[in-house]
């Protein structure tokens, strides 16, 4: 699984302070807490007495030469500041090789501030280096003085093994893990994603294969997502799904010509989120001119329409509307807009036995029109149809074509699982008697899911 590595192996202080310290020009106290800096504990230091600026918080962490690192640690004053990252490499007896100094940084007064900079303006960790100290130190000249009972707190320090700054983690947060105790090692961010195969054939349709090889570690369920310009929508079948170590689905119904993106989301035993995968984007190519018509929740009941052209060429929305006279001033009340009403989708299928599955899905409650740019309509319009007409063009002479006037009223998409699978487990039983033929033929039970055999 791709990760990507802090190697702070005490960053946010839940449990001691090992590692961090904190000095100060003037009179001031230092302390640390396992609590009380957000989610993390903090190092403090405490002015007793009016001071100048000069202040630094910093942890000491060890490195390993000819890594590329980029450093951070976050910062909460109680009066506003100015700051910046200091790194400095030392030798294993504490001789010091080199020293970065970032960009002054304005700290507002209570609010926890991030102070990084990346690991191209380091470079790569000096061949003598053992040690880094990364050090919030405030500006002497643009920062402040300090009154009495004034703070600087810090936490939550990063030193991740990648060229820029990337978002703050540690073991605890979503999709990391610790690479060893909790609170005491390195941190691997967990970066898993869908492979995504799309298909623009009639086997049934056009639909995308979604394949997790990997999953969090505490993920025991996800729900998949797909991205469009229609908006985010849930695949069928896929949620709250169980899925331990990998997952795969097919979405049936994507859009046609335009990008769309899949993650998922991932629930640990509890039902609780342990983050989002990271996200993937496919398209699938279409003919303006050809267009799917299908039953949403029977994948097998899918036929492609050629487009007429009037197809989805006019428009229209209602929503209720009152006009109020209030003297010499007429208002108007208006309820929200409505969904599509009357629309064209004048088509034409070219043989009889797609003329006989349109016929078919046409007799159910609802079906969705799927159609590429430059199509006006939404690329996943549901509809009610509620009077099918059709005619043969031409019977007497042979022909094949067959006409449909059709117009429809748009629905809200119903978020009901698929409920005739492409894919029985009859299937299976009948290509493969035994369970010794299965296990021979499938690694595991993800690998069946996604490489089911043929139905007879």
């Amino acid at each position: 699984m791709p990760r990507i590595r802090d190697i702070i192996t005490n960053p946010s202080l839940r449990i001691n302070s090992t590692g961090w310290s904190a000095e100060a020009d003037g009179a001031a106290d230092f302390s640390a807490a396992t609590t009380g800096f957000d989610t993390a504990g903090l190092v403090q230091l405490t002015f007793t007495a009016a001071s100048t600026p000069g202040a630094v918080a910093k942890i000491l962490q060890a490195v390993t030469p000819g890594d590329t690192v980029s450093l951070g640690i976050h910062v909460r004053a109680s009066r506003d500041q100015v700051m910046k990252l200091v790194a400095t490499f030392l030798t294993a007896d504490g001789t010091p090789i080199s020293t970065t100094y970032g960009e002054n940084k304005y700290v507002p007064a209570g609010v926890v501030t991030r102070i990084t900079f990346a690991g191209a303006i380091v470079g790569e960790v000096p061949p003598n280096a053992a040690t880094v100290s990364i050090a919030a130190s405030v500006d002497l000249a643009a920062g402040s003085a300090w009154s009495a009972a004034d703070t600087l707190q810090a936490s939550k320090a990063s030193a991740t093994q990648t060229p820029g700054v990337i978002e703050w983690f540690d073991g605890a947060s979503a999709s990391s893990e610790w690479v060893g105790a909790s609170n005491a090692s390195a941190s691997d961010r967990l970066f898993t994603y869908p492979i995504l195969t799309p298909h623009g054939d009639r086997d049934p349709g056009p639909r995308v294969n979604i394949f997790f090889d990997t999953l969090h570690t505490a993920a025991v369920e996800v729900t998949v997502i797909a991205i469009s310009e229609d908006g985010t929508i849930p695949v069928r079948n896929a949620t709250k799904e169980f899925a331990v170590g990998g997952f795969s689905i097919v979405d049936y119904a994507p859009p046609i010509g335009v990008p769309v993106t899949y993650k998922a989301e991932q629930f640990d035993t509890d039902g609780v989120s342990v983050g989002f995968t990271e996200s993937a984007d496919t398209i699938i190519d279409g003919d303006p001119l050809t267009v799917w018509i299908s039953d949403p929740l029977d994948p097998l009941s899918q036929v492609p329409v050629h487009a007429d052209a009037e197809f989805g060429a006019k428009l229209s929305r209602t929503r209720q509307m009152r006009l109020v006279n209030l003297g010499d001033t007429t208002i108007a009340l208006m309820g929200s807009m409505g969904l599509l009403e009357d629309v064209s989708l004048r088509c034409s299928t070219e043989s009889l036995t797609d003329a006989a599955m349109l016929d078919r899905i046409l007799m159910r409650t609802i079906v969705l029109v799927r159609s590429a740019p430059p199509h006006r309509i939404p690329r996943l319009l549901n509809v009610a149809i509620g009077q099918p007409n059709r005619s043969v063009w031409e019977a007497q002479y042979g022909s094949l074509f067959t006409g449909w006037d059709l117009s429809g009223a748009e629905v809200t998409r119903t978020d009901f699982d698929i409920i005739v699978p492409v894919v029985t487990w009859q299937a299976y039983i009948d290509a493969f008697p035994t369970w010794a033929l299965f296990n021979a033929a499938y690694a595991n039970w993800l690998d069946a899911i996604d490489n089911p055999p043929r139905e007879a």
